[in-house]
């Protein structure tokens, strides 16, 4: 697609492709994602090849230069469409959240993993909450480890680790908020424990930690320790 074409042109010319989405269709968005020098067309022919099945453009489109490309290409691997190739985006993923400098990419792909589990989502994500550089991917990793079923066990002692030991208030309250939506089985989980934290958490010097400790109390049902805290 020639770029004299406007940007605009071009976009609407992606999405008409898309509506057709025959082989020479398919094959037009394919190299538009790949040399196409606008960020946004590429990101354009991403959301349409999303829906048209297959991930190794898409795993391609990781390594795009443009960080706004990536995490587009993030976001539609975690699409359920790609279920049935799952493994191999769930590998491609994990790849970048541990190499991407980009922090929204970095999240992006977290998210991404957690949509498309394949079983190894929970070590990925414990692993992210307790290293990643970045605060906003680690309280990214605690808010989605509340969101999978495999081993609330495993969660729990990964997000009580980061509501007692991170340093940013930030993924403090985003382990406090993912602690309180975990489903609470006592066979694994010990609630007296997860209530015993929690309670020590509000003495936290950051309102927001604390505001989540509340809802995390709440979410639990421990209306005594409510009254407690209210009481000073």
């Amino acid at each position: 697609m020639s770029s004299r074409i406007p940007e605009e042109v071009r976009k609407l010319i992606i999405h008409s492709l898309a509506t057709i989405a025959d082989k020479i269709s398919v094959a037009a968005l394919v190299a538009a994602l790949q040399h196409d020098p606008s960020a946004n067309v590429r990101i354009a022919a991403i959301e349409e090849l999303k829906w048209l099945g297959g991930t190794e453009m898409l795993i391609d489109a990781l390594r795009d230069k443009s960080a706004a490309v990536r995490r587009a290409a993030a976001r539609a691997l975690g699409c359920r469409r790609f279920s049935s190739d799952a493994s191999a985006a769930v590998t491609a993923l994990a790849t970048v959240l541990r190499e991407d400098r980009n922090v929204s990419v970095r999240e992006e792909a977290l998210r991404a993993i957690t949509r498309q589990d394949t079983g190894v989502a929970l070590d990925i994500l414990t692993e992210a909450l307790a290293n990643d550089p970045s605060p906003t991917v680690r309280a990214a990793a605690a808010e989605e480890l509340s969101r999978i079923s495999s081993d609330n066990a495993v969660a729990a002692d990964a997000l009580l680790t980061a509501l007692t030991s991170d340093k940013s208030s930030k993924v403090r309250a985003a382990a406090a908020a993912a602690i309180g939506r975990l489903d609470e089985d006592e066979n694994v989980i010990n609630r007296d424990v997860i209530i015993n934290a929690l309670t020590k958490a509000f003495a936290d010097d950051s309102v927001t930690v604390k505001n989540a400790v509340i809802s995390a109390l709440q979410a639990i049902g421990a209306s005594e320790v409510l009254v407690a805290l209210a009481g000073g």
